[in-house]
């Protein structure tokens, strides 16, 4: 399915909460000069695939919000089933998450990708997560399980000119040694290890085990 010249705007998904514009699971979607922008959920604020193919190229996908996680999108693949999304020259700016990933949460079997070129801006800038209020990073991505990937290929990462960096950083792949207690009286709190910043024109691989 391609969807072309169009604007997704101030979706909300409910019941369960996952992907408040786009729901995919085993889809081939293609999204050409689309915006998604002001669309909410518990998880996936704009989009939550399972599995499939989800395309985006000459988008802006911007002012997303996820309760948890995934700002933007939250992908999770099951029984082995490929499930990847793609940024071709697509702008991803100004989402959130009140956890992690505060763009893009990369869960189990999920893969995404980032196009750009140094001519242009294509990339994440300005999202951000708050991480419970604890600050665990992911502001723009969350690499979540040791079989998730994020590849970049000359994409930026909002240091440049007046595009706002991500907050607390732009990828973040693990939370270090130490366990994380969220439970009644317990410490929350993380090591400081797997996160990662970068410049304009960015190209780099990341899984759990870092960015390289």
């Amino acid at each position: 399915m391609s969807i072309s010249d169009s604007a997704l705007v101030d979706n909300i998904g409910t019941d369960p909460g996952l992907g408040g514009a786009v729901y995919a699971d085993g889809c081939e979607l293609s999204f050409d000069s689309v915006s998604i922008s002001g669309s909410t959920a518990r998880f996936g604020g704009a989009i939550f695939s399972f599995a499939g193919q989800l395309d985006f190229v000459d988008s802006e996908l911007y002012g997303n919000s996820a309760d948890v996680s995934g700002g933007l999108w939250y992908g999770l693949a099951y029984n082995s089933e490929s499930n990847v999304i793609t940024f071709d020259e697509t702008s991803v700016y100004g989402n959130s998450a009140g956890y992690v990933g505060g763009a893009l949460m990369i869960d189990g079997g999920s893969e995404a990708y980032c196009y750009g070129s140094s001519t242009t801006s294509a990339g994440f800038w300005d999202n951000s997560a708050d991480g419970l209020g604890y600050g665990f990073g992911g502001g723009a991505i969350r690499v979540y399980d040791s079989t998730a990937t994020f590849e970049a290929d000359t994409c930026d990462f909002g240091t440049d000119g007046d595009r706002a960096d991500n907050t607390p950083d732009d990828i973040r792949t693990s939370f270090g040694d130490t366990a994380i207690y969220d439970s009644g009286e317990d410490v929350v709190y993380d090591t400081g290890d797997g996160f990662y910043n970068y410049d304009d024109d960015a190209s780099v691989t990341c899984t759990t085990s870092g960015c390289e």
